[in-house]
């Protein structure tokens, strides 16, 4: 979706294709309210009276992740040491 811009008061959910746990949401996106960006998540549930729904939830947005496969600092050996 390259040249897409969020306007206020809407937003973005897509379907998790990988959920890491059970209680993992069936769907993540972005809203955006009032210029803040916040985080959107819903869950596929089913209501006593057999009605199908989402439930949603929004909170702060999370963090990117780091690649844990590269080192956050280059670690340094007696030979570096310029003394």
């Amino acid at each position: 979706m390259s040249g897409y811009e969020m306007k206020d008061m809407s937003g973005t959910l897509f379907r998790e294709t990988e959920k890491k746990k059970e209680t993992s949401p069936d769907f993540t996106g972005k809203v955006m309210v009032r210029g803040e960006t916040l985080r959107i998540a819903g869950w596929l549930k089913q209501s006593k009276g057999g009605k199908a729904y989402i439930s949603l939830a929004i909170s702060e947005p999370r963090p990117a992740q780091q690649d844990d496969s590269a080192p956050a600092t280059k670690a340094v050996g007696f030979d570096d040491i310029p003394f």
